[in-house]
Order: C-alpha cells, then structure tokens, then sequence
C-alpha cells in the first residue's frame, strides 16, 4: 500500500481491493462525474450522493489488469457498504492531495519579499 500515492484498502465481501487516486484515476473521475476535482471534493464533503462514490471508486479501480465497469465498481460500493467505501475514497483522496508544508502554502514565490529599488519612499528617493 502506497499511501503517497493515494492508496487506500476497501474490503468488500471476502475480497480486498485497493483503490489508487493517482492523476489518471482522478482525470476518469473528473471525466466520468463531470465535475473539476475541486467539485468532486465538495460533493464527497457534503451530502454525499450514491453515484458520487461508486464514480470515484470505479475510478480508482481502473489500475486493475482487469478494472470492473461501473456496474461491478456499485456492486463492490455495495459489498463493502457506502460508509466503508466513502471512508476508503476519502483516505485515498486525501494521501492523493497531501497538505502543503507548513509555512510554503501562503508562499508566492512571484511576490518580492524586499523593496524593489524603484520607486522608493525613502527620503531622498527621486
């Protein structure tokens, strides 16, 4: 289990399957819920819709030699319990997006942080 790279185990009836929320599983969720990743993080945060969830699991299943059709990724939802599978979708989701480091997310690097030497409110600055 890789959890940098949005791993997360769903255990689904006597079957165990990981789920991985890496770019391309997250472009197929875009692409397959029709919504921009900030959307899918509101959708997964608020009340959360049955579709929602099996979008996202179907997705991060695609890694599979043999991935399941949306179908068989509602049946998994179903085995494992929406709760278990939202659980699971939300852990990958957020090792998928980890936190800036503290002190660099504020951080742009395109403002100056000191005078620029023009336009100086100095005394004697022309």
């Amino acid at each position: 289990m890789n959890r940098f790279r949005g791993e997360a185990e769903l255990a689904a009836g006597d079957a165990k399957h990981t789920l991985v929320l890496d770019i391309n599983a997250l472009v197929l969720a875009e692409d397959a819920l029709d919504a921009d990743l900030t959307e899918l993080i509101n959708r997964l945060n608020g009340k959360v819709r049955l579709g929602t969830v099996r979008g996202m699991v179907w997705a991060a299943l695609q890694h599979q030699p043999q991935p399941p059709n949306l179908l068989r990724a509602g049946e998994i939802v179903g085995e494992a319990g929406i709760g278990a599978a939202h659980t699971a979708v939300m852990k990958a989701l957020s090792d998928a997006l980890p936190k800036a480091e503290k002190g660099k997310a504020d951080a742009d690097p395109r403002k100056a942080t000191g005078g620029t030497g023009n336009g100086s409110s100095a005394a004697g600055a022309a």
